[in-house]
């Protein structure tokens, strides 16, 4: 009996080393793989849209005539219905397949930018839909991530996957650019065409994902699926050597598909055992702190922000500089994913958030401790914030200062005898526009105020904010949604990943709902909060989160089990 099981243990042991080395000695170069960045490529196509609807809202409402409460719920449909689609998507992909379901998602697309287009600027409620639409297909598009996570190769699977986000920020520049030179109608024909073609393309081109072919695929019997399989991963990979190593991981994957399916229901597997339930409770947590990190409602509201934090340069032109920043460190991040961890890249991208959410709001809270400085001469002293007496006329006469300089109530004493007068405004912007007058008072200032615009300009609150979205696209804003396909084991990949993908939109929801109050409440606090979050995940991730990198998918299954 023990010789038995010594020869077994034996057996396995020189197996291993038999695989080890058979892994060193394949070792794919990116001339080998170019068959899988180039189907890869054709599935993230889809993601563009994605990109082009995040920013599409920023865009869309200066030329509508919306209050807070629509702003809110125009960007917040687009989030809170994509919980929807990739719900659904996720039965979906495993019942006809990684190809039809991507080639289905452009029909939502396609149903939004004709009701777009046919849309009046007085039409909310079609504008909602189509948003409503929107929303659906981007959540649908999720397959994207699982299609491409089965067809590449361990080694290039990480930088391949952050293409991902690289589609999602060139979708984002798009919309942008066009903003600059089209209106918001002639940009919704440019993105049908653009779904049209994306469709054409993944039927004519895009392979079918190898794991599905011979795990899932109802349509043919088990020799049928195994040729299928077979002339789908060669395609994909094109050196014999690393064929063959390929070809024995998918058989030991559908083997250990084929024990789960037999032995119990796919629910009850998904929740008792630790390879399935493990990585899920992970991977609500990292979605979690992602969403409060704030990095989604800043890019659906930013041209808002620019306005919000006082910034007087053109919001069209700094919308274009952001999707820049983002779509240059998205393409970094690809590159830096084949060399680096990913628990490393969340690292250094969650700190950097921390950091530029907390400049911000310090920069936002000497700009507005400066404006609450009072302003003394010999004759006058002004606090900022109280509610005065002063007569218009004297107050425009004797201190020269146009009542269109403010926009609260300001306390006005006079030093000789402090009798108070009251002048009351009706809008919001008194720190820049004090600054703007500023220069015409013919009243002198206190020493004891320092002159603020030297050392907290409206540059440094717009530099602050493009830091925040450069540290977001390298790794917090893209690596959560890759690590779904990774972690997750094959038998439950597409029913778990629809979950938790949706998990991940509800909790954008909130955060995009929630935003423009937030920041009309309080700027400071919002960015506080965001840092003080930021900080929490750079912990979660360095004691808590396993590194997928070099790694395969029966690797990382061993790891949680």
């Amino acid at each position: 009996m023990s010789t038995s099981r010594g020869e077994r243990n034996s057996e396995e042991i020189l197996q291993q080393k038999q695989n080890s080395q058979a892994n060193k000695s394949a070792k794919p170069t990116w001339i080998d793989v170019l068959p899988q960045i180039i189907s890869s490529c054709l599935a993230h196509t889809l993601v563009l849209q994605v990109g082009i609807h995040m920013t599409y809202s920023t865009v869309q409402i200066p030329y509508l005539n919306l209050t807070i409460d629509q702003t809110s719920w125009l960007a917040s449909f687009v989030i809170i219905t994509s919980p929807v689609g990739s719900t659904v998507i996720g039965p979906i992909m495993d019942y006809i397949g990684r190809k039809w379901s991507l080639i289905l998602v452009c029909v939502p697309y396609i149903i939004s930018s004709l009701l777009t287009i046919l849309a009046d600027p007085g039409n909310i409620e079609l504008l909602y839909l189509s948003k409503i639409c929107a929303g659906i297909g981007g959540g649908m598009s999720t397959v994207a991530m699982v299609y491409v996570s089965e067809i590449c190769h361990e080694n290039f699977r990480p930088a391949i996957l952050c293409l991902n986000s690289v589609f999602i920020s060139c979708g984002i520049l798009l919309t942008t650019i066009l903003n600059l030179y089209l209106d918001w109608r002639s940009l919704s024909y440019c993105f049908l065409a653009l779904v049209l073609i994306s469709g054409l393309v993944l039927i004519c081109f895009a392979p079918e994902s190898p794991h599905w072919l011979i795990n899932m695929d109802r349509t043919a019997n088990v020799n049928k699926r195994m040729a299928k399989a077979e002339k789908s991963l060669k395609f994909l990979n094109r050196n014999p050597e690393i064929f063959e190593k390929e070809w024995r991981v998918l058989c030991q994957v559908r083997t250990r598909y084929d024990e789960t399916r037999n032995k119990k229901a796919l629910w009850r597997q998904i929740l008792t055992t630790r390879e399935c339930y493990k990585p899920l409770i992970l991977l609500v947590i990292l979605f979690t702190l992602q969403q409060f990190t704030g990095v989604y409602p800043v890019i659906f509201y930013a041209m808002q922000l620019f306005k919000e934090v006082g910034t007087e340069i053109d919001e069209s032109h700094a919308l274009v500089f952001l999707g820049i920043i983002r779509f240059g460190m998205s393409v970094v991040t690809t590159v830096l994913a084949r060399g680096f961890g990913r628990k490393q890249l969340l690292i250094v991208s969650a700190a950097g958030l921390g950091v530029s959410s907390i400049l911000l709001s310090s920069n936002l809270l000497m700009k507005s401790t400066f404006t609450n400085c009072a302003i003394q001469s010999n004759e006058y002293l002004v606090t900022p914030n109280e509610s005065m007496r002063l007569d218009h006329s004297t107050w425009h006469n004797e201190m020269q200062v146009p009542p269109s300089a403010f926009n609260t109530s300001y306390t006005y004493q006079m030093a000789s005898n402090m009798s108070t007068h009251e002048y009351n405004s009706s809008e919001h912007d008194a720190p820049h526009r004090l600054k703007r007058h500023r220069q015409n008072w013919n009243v002198p200032r206190s020493k004891s105020c320092v002159d603020h615009s030297s050392l907290s300009s409206d540059w440094l609150s717009l530099l602050f904010i493009l830091l925040y979205v450069f540290f977001s696209a390298v790794g917090v804003i893209v690596i959560p949604w890759t690590m779904i396909s990774e972690l997750l084991p094959s038998y439950a990949r597409g029913v778990c990943s629809g979950l938790m993908i949706s998990y991940g939109y509800v909790c954008m929801f909130f955060m995009v709902k929630a935003f423009p109050f937030a920041i009309h409440s309080s700027v400071i606090g919002t960015f506080n909060v965001f840092g003080l979050v930021s900080f929490t995940l750079v912990g979660f991730v360095y004691f808590y989160l396993p590194e997928t990198k070099g790694k395969t998918f029966v690797e990382i299954e061993k790891y949680f089990s």
